[in-house]
């Protein structure tokens, strides 16, 4: 009996750190979803005033992205990251009165994404993010930069404005989280050693308290893919100034649904009383 328990138990063991090898090499299929190229017409139809720039990392990865000029110096440009299974374009509609008021916009595309080269990696992602600024600050000089990012987009978002804090005046996080460790807290508890083995961690809690400018949470009370209290930590985490937004009925990709519009627009608008 004692040698049968034991054979179970040893056999239980082999296959759970089975599971752990398999999901140290394929971690990366669990967190990024790269979305095919939109044809030219549909394009066109979500977006027809934009313009494909360009931009090459520092890795030599060559990207596209979707880009929208500013009506003239005065009018920020918001610089967009979208979410691990989207594209920039989705996350057109969400702009549209600001694009209408002559808002600046670049919808950024991330590396594997759309007909961009490579394949996306926590590094990566921050590297395109790091080339789209670099295209806006050279075009751009005298403009001002929002930062805007969307799930996934957040760490992304959060990290280059850690990084380059004088480059930008304001910073949008639509359904952010705290650090994708703790996301895979919530999807995969039976899953130990995670700080071990994610090789992407998006650590935005550990860098958000570095960023001083003016912030806006817009987060999902019923967030099925982050959970609010993910965003509700990096809010806590963050420095004044600061404000949140919780949408109670929307769910992880609806915010918009349930009035985020408005108070993106209002927040938006604020930098032209400062």
């Amino acid at each position: 009996m004692k040698s049968f328990i034991l054979k179970t138990f040893l056999l239980c063991v082999g296959v759970y750190f089975v599971l752990l090898i398999l999901i140290f090499f394929g971690q990366r299929s669990l967190m990024y979803f790269p979305q095919p190229a939109l044809s030219a017409e549909v394009a066109k139809s979500i977006l027809p005033k934009a313009q494909m720039v360009n931009v090459v990392t520092a890795d030599g990865t060559h990207l596209q992205a979707y880009f929208i000029p500013p009506k003239d110096a005065k009018k920020p440009i918001i610089l967009a990251f979208h979410g691990n299974g989207a594209l920039g374009l989705y996350l057109a509609p969400n702009f549209a009165e600001a694009v209408e008021k002559g808002y600046g916009l670049l919808l950024a595309e991330y590396r594997g994404y759309s007909s961009n080269e490579g394949s996306p990696t926590e590094a990566g992602l921050y590297q395109d993010a790091d080339a789209y600024l670099a295209y806006l600050k050279s075009q751009y000089p005298n403009t001002n930069i929002i930062a805007y990012g969307q799930s996934l987009g957040s760490g992304v978002a959060v990290d280059l404005v850690a990084r380059n804090p004088q480059s930008f005046i304001g910073l949008v996080l639509e359904v952010p989280f705290d650090s994708a460790v703790n996301v895979a807290d919530k999807h995969y508890p039976y899953i130990l050693f995670k700080k071990r083995i994610m090789r992407d961690q998006y650590l935005s809690d550990k860098k958000i308290s570095s960023i001083a400018i003016p912030k806006l949470f817009l987060l999902a009370g019923q967030d099925e893919v982050v959970g609010l209290n993910s965003g509700l930590n990096l809010f806590e985490t963050a420095i004044p100034p600061k404000s949140v937004k919780v949408y109670d009925e929307a769910g992880h990709m609806n915010v918009f649904q349930y009035g985020a519009g408005k108070d993106l627009m209002g927040f938006l608008e604020g930098f032209d009383k400062r």
